[in-house]
């Protein structure tokens, strides 16, 4: 069945009413609330290739599972409401090295994290669209946000928001932006591949970001945007190879401000 926009005609669909089981709904303090935020945060550093799995995952809580044919780890913080973390990986063909591709937050429906609070501590802009049906009886409201890409190979990120629809409003009315109240699972994930788009990911030249940890020891070239400031200068230069221990912070080219020296990509060239 057809389903309808943020954009569409009012007659699409007429506002609906649901009730969420109270069984179901988990109100976190504001101390739970902060915690939930910067286990968030963290998430999409991860997906952003700006921190190590390692150094940040005791963050997540206890495992409690691990699955070797997705390689997703899963992680409870009892101390959350048993809120729980699906972290998936792409791993090397060899197996030295993970990625995170994807984080869910899933528990129920929260009081205490509110959409607006998630938004910017994520950095999300507005909802590019309300990925709902509102022609059978939905009871959810998605949002979907772009996120940007992430700091090493440049894949776009995407975040969804779930939210229970708990008043009478549509995925046409503009109320459902605020009155988005009991929030459920939150996705935030890469670009979708494949398999064998992530073993042919996992095999790429190696590449960093400046000042980001070097993920291969070797000689480094970096490749300078265009449009930065002072483009004209550093792209006049003879850009030699310069050689970086693994884990080391890559060099920086010296562009101003910090956020345009992010940009320059740095590749593997050989040892």
């Amino acid at each position: 069945m057809p389903g309808c926009n943020y954009n569409s005609s009012p007659w699409c669909g007429k506002p609906l009413v649901h009730e969420p089981n109270l069984e179901d709904v988990k109100t976190l303090t504001p101390e739970q609330a902060a915690l939930y935020l910067k286990i968030a945060e963290t998430a999409m550093r991860l997906l952003r290739d700006d921190v190590p799995f390692e150094e940040v995952k005791n963050i997540f809580g206890k495992q409690i599972y691990y699955s070797t044919h997705d390689n997703a780890y899963i992680y409870t913080r009892p101390d959350l409401s048993d809120i729980s973390f699906d972290i998936g990986f792409t791993r090397t063909k060899d197996g030295s090295s993970e990625s995170v591709d994807s984080v869910t937050i899933s528990g129920g429906y929260m009081i205490g994290v509110s959409k607006q609070d998630l938004e910017k501590r994520l950095g999300l802009q507005r909802a590019s669209n309300y990925v709902t049906f509102n022609i059978d009886p939905a009871i959810f409201i998605d949002f979907h946000y772009h996120a940007g890409m992430d700091l090493v190979s440049c894949y776009p990120v995407s975040v969804y928001l779930s939210f229970f629809k708990d008043q009478e409003y549509s995925n046409i009315d503009p109320r459902a932006d605020s009155e988005a109240k009991y929030l459920g699972t939150v996705t935030m994930l890469r670009a979708y591949m494949t398999p064998e788009e992530k073993m042919q990911r996992a095999q790429r030249v190696p590449q960093c970001r400046s000042r980001q940890p070097a993920p291969r020891s070797g000689l480094w070239l970096p490749k300078i945007p265009h449009d930065v400031p002072g483009a004209d200068y550093f792209l006049s230069k003879d850009m030699r190879a310069q050689r970086v221990q693994k884990g080391q912070p890559m060099l920086s080219v010296g562009i101003s401000p910090p956020s345009e020296e992010a940009r320059v990509l740095w590749t593997w060239v050989g040892e």
